[in-house]
């Protein structure tokens, strides 16, 4: 299978460049034939506005034309700034799916217990972040800690001196941890 970049054509046939081909980037024409030695001094000529009969050997030719050829210009790089507003204007957007904004707006509130020992009720919090920011817990696992506390419906985690079991699904008080 060949790869081509579309290239300039010559008298009005559509070319490209065969990039598959490694270093000897061979011109084929769309038909995927390579062009002659006579369409290469042709669009050599049209491009240059010189009138030329022949190249000294065909590599001369196409490192010629390939010369002449408009180099394909990448798009310059975004910016930070221009990345950040970017994503903000995607995620303003995505808002206004209703099920997506409904999805987003829920929290899940958790309850806490102590992990060890009666299994002593801590506190219901509203959401897994504002109960680690009370209990003095790593906010870096939070997010991570969330999402397996949503899965599972229980998880625990160590703080400093104490192990805590967060419930999910338990607001009702139907919970197995609580004593």
């Amino acid at each position: 299978m060949m790869t081509t970049e579309s290239v300039t054509s010559i008298s009005g046939v559509p070319m490209a460049v065969d990039l598959a081909s490694g270093k000897d980037q061979t011109i084929v024409t769309a038909a995927g034939k390579p062009i002659t030695n006579a369409e290469l001094v042709a669009e050599y000529n049209r491009l240059s506005g010189k009138t030329i009969k022949r190249f000294s050997s065909r590599a001369a030719g196409l490192k010629a034309l390939a010369a002449l050829r408009p180099k394909v210009v990448k798009p310059a790089k975004r910016t930070k700034e221009q990345s950040a507003e970017a994503r903000s204007r995607s995620a303003k957007g995505s808002w206004a799916n209703a099920a997506t904004a409904k999805e987003r707006a829920k929290r899940t509130g958790v309850n806490v217990y102590f992990a060890k020992g009666h299994r002593q009720f801590v506190g219901e919090y509203r959401s897994v972040a504002e109960a680690f920011t009370d209990l003095k817990l790593p906010m870096g696992v939070h997010i991570r800690f969330r999402a397996k506390v949503k899965k599972e419906g229980h998880a625990k985690i160590e703080g400093k001196q104490d192990v805590y079991q967060f419930c999910a699904r338990c607001a009702a008080g139907a919970c197995k941890f609580r004593t």
